[in-house]
């Protein structure tokens, strides 16, 4: 049987992928707030996002083979049910942070979770990050605190607020470190489905606990669709060939370059102004992607 680890020369491929599918993300919430506006909450838009990813990924996993059965039986159910939990629980969370306080603040906070994955997995595996790879972390914290300066007003934030805001750092950390354990020994494809087929049977329970809102029109199912194939679907496949070839850590730091498109996009999509400073937090995340260098080792889930 071949060795199903990632090969180092992928890496190259992975720095590609990883930002890609961040830039891809990026561009979501422009698509979702038209959606919102229209009466399309958070969990129902998961829904539709999930489900049509859903059915972009699982037809084409058929197609080409994909082995999908043995893949199962060596670490698809635990990814599966990983996604159907935790990554159910840190995207509702996430969206509650958002909705409750300022988006600045949960995504600064949102942000930290590099830096906690080093931490799991310095107590947790006994690896002493890089210098290189906590430095990009930090520089990438102060570029999210600076391009949020000006914003953080907490005024009326309650504790129900700051746990959703809190958590969600804690809880995709997690995810990630056990994704990246299990999406090693798979074809990307196959564990892009598998995740997938999880958090969307978690919004199923979502859906039914709280209500599904249908979009109204053809436009807004056309949203949908772009926020399933561009904000989910694509970002996944990049997620599952990315995460074990850079370690969550590394795959944190590249993805943190949906920070710098979502600011690029506001300024050319609305013509919104930024300060000095929330230029010197684009340079910071810029900085910290950039001088990024992977362990020599491969990284460990």
């Amino acid at each position: 049987m071949s060795d199903p680890r990632p090969r180092p020369t992928s890496t190259t491929l992975a720095f590609v992928l990883a930002p890609s599918g961040a830039i891809a993300i990026g561009g979501v919430p422009y698509l979702a707030v038209e959606l919102s506006r229209s009466g399309v909450d958070s969990p129902s838009l998961m829904f539709w996002r999930y489900l049509f990813a859903l059915g972009m990924l699982l037809p084409l996993a058929l197609a080409l083979r994909q082995p999908l059965a043995s893949a199962w039986r060596n670490g698809g159910r635990p990814l599966l049910l990983t996604a159907f939990t935790l990554g159910t629980f840190q995207t509702f969370c996430y969206f509650q942070a958002v909705e409750r306080m300022p988006t600045s603040v949960a995504i600064l906070l949102f942000y930290v979770y590099p830096l906690f994955t080093l931490a799991v997995q310095r107590w947790w595996q006994g690896r002493r990050a890089p210098v290189i790879t906590l430095a990009a972390c930090l520089l990438i914290v102060a570029g999210a605190a600076l391009m949020a300066v000006g914003t953080l007003r907490l005024e009326g934030v309650r504790a129900l607020d700051w746990f959703f805001a809190g958590i969600v750092p804690v809880s995709y950390g997690v995810y990630v470190i056990v994704l990246a354990r299990y999406t090693r020994v798979m074809p990307a494809l196959t564990g892009a489905t598998f995740i997938q087929l999880g958090l969307f049977g978690g919004y199923i329970l979502v859906a039914a606990t709280l209500g599904l809102k249908v979009p109204a029109g053809a436009a807004d199912w056309g949203r949908a669709f772009a926020v399933a194939s561009i904000g989910s679907a694509l970002p996944m496949l990049a997620l599952a060939y990315s995460l074990p070839r850079l370690g969550p850590a590394g795959f944190g730091i590249m993805s943190s370059l949906e920070l710098v498109t979502v600011v690029v996009l506001g300024v050319w999509l609305l013509g919104e102004s930024l300060s000095t400073s929330q230029w010197l937090g684009v340079a910071c995340v810029l900085a910290g992607i950039l001088i990024y260098r992977p362990p020599r080792e491969a990284p460990a889930a």
